[in-house]
């Protein structure tokens, strides 16, 4: 196996390739691009942090690289470069594709855009030529420069517009004609690289050795390969302050944990000074078993950027401070010091004074300008002297806003003169001029003074007559041109302060908005009320989990739709509605079914909202899941029926009691005299009448009487049968209640409606499979348990009764494989309090229609004389009424019936 090239071998074999390229060339051959190398070029392309065009001829954008498509979009490919750029930017005052179209080696100009948080950002566009080997023009590059911060700079302080300086340095370098792709990719990349100030880097993760460009060495000084291409001599150079921060990064990069390595940290120069780099790359290559093998990308010198970023924020701090504090405002922060120590120079020079701008305390601010040698050279240099001086600066510096203080200097007794600079009223510095002499100052004064300070009294006489003299009417005149200046500063570091602080509000009020709208987004997307939104043209732009889980859809699945072509919205009325919506611009609603994931069916309370924002028409959908809000209706409804329905119940049944218990024990009476041949009195009557009670028994039987005498009875029977289950309806009764196990009670009723066998419909309880899924530990359940049993044994033996008749039904052709059975669950609620039973069977299942009365007394969907359409509806109120519990049903046609029972774990007072 071929051991792999090192890096030093892979730069010599690239300088062959170029050779052998133009020896391509000569023979006007051309070879295809190398597979790899290509994608070394366009991965660095695609991590560059400053976005890329390649326009065709037609202006069209045929290609970008990551940042151009963050700033215009995924689907700018193929779209004329005006209109990508037209949205929400200003109109160019002259494209720098037309001009390279035109004829010249370069385009540029810069242009406003309002990004997608709505904040206005400036673009510097740099449009190059593309040239093929015969020289022909065949497309522009064009590289799209972020440029915002150096505009804000020049916004926020006024005296410092200097443009940014170019770093766009183009230089092209005409490649052989090894294919019109390869020599594309590299302009392209070399382009990029120097107008970024930007090298390469390549790093095998396995062997730590490293290939850096040229230009990589270049950027910080170095002459190329004048340090090793190994990953340790990388480190020494990193700050060691930095070095943890940045191999951080490339472990989260070369883990997975990251897609894209960025980091900034200080290098060290060539010269030893610390240079800021912003580090930019990716996996570019891994091995079989997907671990990374080679880590590529770039390193741009971001020095200038980082310093006006840092002196940017040490600006806006000073010039936000409060104006009552005038020790927190500092004079160096409100103005350029350059700037300030070249108008000082000016100023000395073409007035013949001496200046300086000191402190309030008389501290130096500036260097001294035009200082003569008597106070620079010897009194300053004294310590009673220098302290002098100072003294006498702080006091010619108190504020005065109606003109310059004049004075003699404290120290030497020369001739001075200061102005205050303020904010606000609040005094920051003094601006002094002075060091002139007039007649009142003699050489006998001055070495009086010498000896004062203990200074050379020779050295102070000599150096006191090269001082300038100046009358001091014109002095004064010096003085209050200092003081118009000095004025004109204190106007400019205020405005500069409100400017500032300006910037900071509506930055903070822009926080602010943007925690508003990140906390409207949380609550949106957290809210339990299903919501989307939808633009003029109809499309999703935003979606909630809770809308996905109501339509049982995946909220990307939402995201890509429209809703004028969703066919559910066009059948449940809702498409006009959203149109009636927009048109009228005034909340809709309406309430639907939906049938969601797993065919469960959700009902959906649905209001439809236009949302105007300037010209822009969107429209909100909320979708409430009412499911069980209109199942907990439907409960208290059937409540309150069987509450009324109760009291008519029990006052039926008192009433037909006592006519039927005659009814019956007439029935009985006529049943004995008429049959019974035993019982005396029978027989002395039927003597007397001159028959016997064998003949009067067999005309009965001839007659049919006796059968109808027994149909009576069994008449009575059930009647008396349906006015006990009334009478139960009404009847409350706690005398009954002990703490039972549901279990033992459930288990219990199984065997007991294992008992049934109807010989007529051939139905055996037992043939049906019963499934038991309780949990451990249960509860025991205050509850009448023989009134639990009979509500259990009933839907037992109405779910037996219906899965028999599925069996036997042709028409529905119930399939053989499919067993008769019962689920059986018991499940405690902590939570709650409560042990819920469920009684699933697999049989028919019912419909809507059945399945909202099938609580109601007297319903049922039996043949006449086959039901009382009571055992339900006593079931019911046994629960509800006698056992403070829930009972309620889920069925669909075809899916089976399941009752689910809810009793509390503790007894509730009435």
């Amino acid at each position: 196996m071929l051991e792999k090239p090192t890096y030093k071998e892979l730069e010599q074999r690239i300088a062959e390739l170029e050779s052998e390229i133009r020896e391509y060339k000569k023979s006007k051959s051309q070879d295809s691009m190398s597979p790899e190398l290509s994608e070394v070029f366009f991965n660095l392309i695609e991590v560059m942090d400053i976005a890329m065009w390649e326009l065709d001829l037609d202006y069209r954008v045929i290609a970008s690289n990551r940042k151009a498509r963050e700033i215009y979009g995924e689907d700018s490919i193929g779209k004329f470069c005006y209109f990508v750029a037209a949205d929400r930017c200003s109109v160019c005052p002259e494209c720098p594709a037309e001009v390279v179209y035109d004829g010249h080696d370069s385009g540029r100009s810069e242009h406003q855009r309002i990004d997608a948080s709505g904040k206005t950002i400036y673009i510097d566009h740099v449009a190059t030529p593309i040239r093929d080997k015969t020289g022909e023009l065949t497309g522009v590059l064009v590289l799209i420069i972020d440029i915002t911060m150096h505009k804000l700079m020049e916004q926020e302080i006024r005296r410092h517009r200097d443009q940014l300086e170019e770093l766009v340095y183009m230089r092209t370098k005409e490649l052989s004609e090894s294919g019109k792709a390869l020599r594309n990719s590299k302009e392209r990349l070399l382009f990029a690289l120097q107008a970024a100030n930007s090298g390469i880097w390549d790093r095998n993760v396995k062997t730590g050795e490293c290939f850096f460009d040229a230009n990589y060495f270049k950027i910080a000084g170095y002459e190329p390969n004048e340090f090793d291409h190994d990953f340790n001599e990388w480190k020494k150079r990193v700050h060691p302050d930095d070095l943890v921060r940045a191999e951080t990064g490339m472990e989260a990069c070369l883990s997975g944990n990251t897609q894209i390595y960025a980091a900034r940290f200080r290098f060290k120069t060539k010269s030893g000074a610390w240079m800021w780099i912003l580090a930019q790359g990716k996996i570019f290559k891994r091995d079989e078993n997907g671990c990374p093998v080679r880590f590529t990308g770039t390193h741009t010198d971001i020095t200038d950027l980082v310093r006006a970023e840092k002196a940017m924020e040490k600006r806006i701090v000073a010039l936000t401070r409060p104006l009552d504090d005038a020790g927190s405002i500092i004079f160096e922060e409100l103005f350029n010091m350059d700037d300030i120590q070249r108008l000082q120079d000016d100023l000395a020079r073409a007035a013949g004074v001496a200046s300086i701008i000191t402190s309030t305390n008389g501290t130096p601010i500036t260097r001294p300008s035009n200082f003569c040698r008597l106070c620079n050279d010897i009194i300053r240099k004294t310590d009673k002297g220098r302290a002098n001086c100072f003294k006498s600066d702080a006091a010619m510096g108190r504020f005065n806003p109606e003109g310059p203080t004049i004075r003699p200097c404290m120290s030497g007794g020369l001739w001075d003169a200061g102005t205050s600079i303020s904010v606000g009223g609040r005094l920051i510095a003094n601006w002094l001029i002075g060091q002139v002499r007039d007649d009142t100052q003699s050489k006998e004064k001055m070495r009086e003074y010498a000896r004062e300070i203990g200074a050379d009294e020779e050295a102070v006489v000599e150096a006191f007559s090269e001082v300038p003299a100046m009358s001091r009417e014109q002095f004064g005149q010096v003085a209050q041109a200092l003081f118009t200046i000095a004025k004109q500063l204190s106007t400019t570091a205020y405005q500069n302060v409100q400017q500032a602080r300006f910037i900071s509000e509506r930055k903070q009020a822009e926080e602010k908005m943007i925690e508003a709208m990140q906390f409207n987004e949380k609550i949106i997307a957290k809210s339990p009320i299903g919501m989307s939104i939808y633009d003029e043209s109809g499309q999703c732009i935003a979606a909630n989990q809770a809308i996905a889980e109501i339509v049982g859809a995946s909220r990307e699945q939402i995201l890509q739709q429209n809703y004028r072509t969703i066919g559910p919205w066009k059948q449940a009325g809702l498409l006009d509605l959203a149109e009636r919506a927009l048109a009228e611009n005034a909340p809709q609603r309406k309430e639907i079914d939906v049938i969601s994931t797993f065919e469960k069916r959700v009902i959906v309370d649905c209001q439809l909202v236009p949302l105007r924002a300037g010209k822009r028409k969107n429209l909100l959908f909320m979708a409430t899941d009412m499911t069980e809000y209109r199942n907990m209706q439907e409960m208290m409804i059937q409540s309150e029926k069987m509450l009324s329905v109760g009291g008519l119940a029990a006052g039926m049944a008192h009433e037909i009691n006592n006519p039927l218990a005659g009814m019956m024990q007439t029935a009985d009476v006529m049943s004995s005299r008429l049959t019974n041949l035993e019982m005396p009195a029978n027989q002395r009557a039927a003597e007397k009448a001159g028959v016997s009670m064998e003949a009067i028994r067999a005309f009965m039987e001839a007659r049919g009487i006796i059968r109808m005498m027994e149909s009576i009875r069994a008449s009575g029977r059930r009647a008396a049968e349906i006015v006990a289950n009334m009478l139960n309806i009404a009847r409350k009764s706690d005398s009954s209640f002990s703490t039972r196990s549901l279990v033992e009670l459930l288990d219990q009723t199984v065997d007991l409606a294992g008992s049934d066998y109807d010989l007529k419909k051939k139905f055996d309880f037992r043939q049906i499979e019963i499934v038991r899924e309780y949990e451990d530990n249960l509860p025991l359940v205050p509850c009448d348990g023989g009134k639990i049993q009979q509500v259990l044994l009933n839907i037992l033996r109405n779910g037996a009764e219906a899965m028999q008749e599925e069996a036997e039904n042709e028409e529905n052709g119930r399939r053989k494989d499919k067993k008769p059975g019962f689920t059986l669950r018991l499940t405690h609620k902590k939570e709650t309090g409560i042990l819920r039973i469920e009684i699933e069977d697999n049989g028919p299942g019912m419909d809507e229609a059945v399945r909202k009365r099938i609580f109601e007394p007297f319903f049922t969907s039996k043949p006449v004389g086959e039901g009382t359409g009571l055992g339900l509806s006593v079931s019911y109120f046994i629960i509800t009424e006698n056992h403070g519990g829930e009972m309620s049903v889920k069925s669909a046609p075809g899916r089976g019936t399941t009752f689910i029972i809810s009793l509390p774990v503790e007894r509730r007072k009435s």
